[in-house]
């Protein structure tokens, strides 16, 4: 789903949107985490199986990332690696992404209920 929707706000078809995040190293720490845990130290099922519900990694921002923020991020990302040669010899970017295209939606608040 993110892929889409970054997909979407890079080609004009979205507003950027404001949204929680995780950053990618983080999330490849808890994968890290989580894979190396030793299961004899956690929680188990009536039968003895290991209960995956026990040990769970929520990674996220505590607040919403602006949609300016992202905007512009994506922006200088495309300006970055646009043209530039990588591995195997293939072109990173795709120079059909016209920066004028990506805007915000300076609006959304993530569908949040109103507390």
């Amino acid at each position: 789903y993110s892929l889409t929707l970054v997909n979407q706000w890079l080609r004009g078809n979205s507003q950027v949107q404001s949204r929680l995040c995780a950053d990618v190293r983080d999330v490849a720490l808890a994968h890290v985490a989580a894979g190396t845990m030793d299961l004899t130290t956690v929680a188990t099922t009536d039968d003895g199986d290991f209960d995956p519900m026990e040990r769970r990694y929520i990674l996220s921002t505590e607040k919403r990332l602006s949609s300016e923020l992202v905007s512009d991020a994506l922006k200088r990302a495309v300006t970055r690696v646009q043209g530039q040669i990588g591995i195997e010899g293939r072109v990173l970017g795709d120079a059909s992404i016209d920066m004028g295209k990506i805007t915000c939606d300076t609006k959304f608040d993530g569908g949040a209920i109103k507390i």
